[in-house]
């Protein structure tokens, strides 16, 4: 073995373990943010090494609430359901099941196309607009029980305003109609 050799394997397998150990020790802080707070040198590390944070709390300015209510003709209204909730519940409880997190994604979409497209040209014969027609299928397939005639559907978007820690509530759009 020529020195050569051994330089660019000695460089190799270190550049290795510091990048093994700060992924562990990332992973380790991740899962207990506490020990970063209560160490110096772990909060400089967090705090210039750690990716993230991915989500803090005075980063989020609103948040988007889609809500549909089926009635039954024999039993009349049933409970309020939130379809992207649902999917992404489903998915934190087994991670595995990416297609949940794919699926909440969807239908959180569908959701926003509808919203932006009903604050675009008003709730006006609403149900000529393509996006209408696709939420409405969605839902039928994915939630409607079986003897549903009637669906409301409810588009809430919450703004948060941190200074004040106040929050305000727009409806984008709130409409009933009759199943086909």
């Amino acid at each position: 073995m020529t020195s050569e050799f051994k330089f660019k394997r000695w460089v190799a397998l270190t550049c290795f373990a510091l990048l093994s150990l700060n992924v562990l020790v990332s992973f380790f802080l991740i899962r207990n943010p506490q020990l970063a707070k209560s160490n110096g040198i772990m909060h400089r590390y967090k705090l210039y090494m750690l990716p993230g944070p991915f989500f803090k709390e005075e980063n989020i300015r609103s948040v988007s609430i889609f809500q549909v209510q089926f009635r039954d003709a024999d039993k009349g209204w049933g409970n309020w359901i939130f379809p992207d909730k649902i999917s992404f519940h489903e998915y934190q409880h087994n991670y595995g099941r990416y297609d949940k997190l794919k699926q909440s994604d969807f239908e959180r979409h569908l959701a926003r196309a509808l919203a932006v497209r009903v604050v675009k040209d008003s709730v006006i014969n609403y149900q000529n607009f393509e996006e209408f027609k696709e939420v409405n299928h969605y839902l039928r397939d994915q939630y409607a029980p079986a003897n549903t005639d009637s669906v409301h559907l409810l588009f809430t978007v919450k703004w948060v305003k941190l200074a004040g820690k106040q929050t305000h509530i727009d409806t984008l759009f709130n409409i009933s109609y009759k199943q086909d």
